[in-house]
């Protein structure tokens, strides 16, 4: 017993900063596992939107991707949007935007399996100029 506490008292701050070592290592596990990212792509009335959404604590962030079919490379229109509050509803979410062109952003979600979801933007009816597929990844 007399070594192991000669050990330690010899070497505390080595013990500590071991110590120290670890439990970050553990903390930024624990952030990085917390994170949800979503991926999705729709094809249809001429065009292809990707979709990409990662959650972060409350830290919203998602990049659209659209094209016309016929001209994918030539032709993108990319926006990325960032919000920082919020508000859960049964089946769907508001979100209050970071800079003054992202202010208020509705959503309504319809679960397709364990993996996927349907994503509608806005307030408006559920058609597919609207919708988004993300799934899980």
């Amino acid at each position: 017993m007399t070594k192991i506490n000669y050990f330690l008292s010899a070497r505390k701050f080595l013990v500590v900063a071991g110590l120290f070592l670890i439990v970050n290592g553990a903390i930024f596990y624990a952030a990085e596992a917390s994170k949800v990212k979503l991926i999705g792509k729709i094809e249809g009335l001429g065009h292809s939107w990707l979709a990409f959404a990662s959650y972060d604590f409350d830290q919203l962030t998602t990049k659209f991707y659209y094209s016309k079919l016929s001209k994918f490379k030539e032709e993108q229109i990319a926006l990325h949007h960032e919000y920082s509050d919020l508000e859960l509803r049964k089946g769907g979410y508001i979100a209050f935007g970071v800079n003054e062109t992202d202010k208020i952003h509705y959503m309504r979600v319809f679960s397709l399996d364990d993996q996927c979801m349907l994503f509608f933007s806005g307030q408006s009816e559920l058609l597919l100029n609207n919708v988004s597929m993300r799934c899980f990844y």
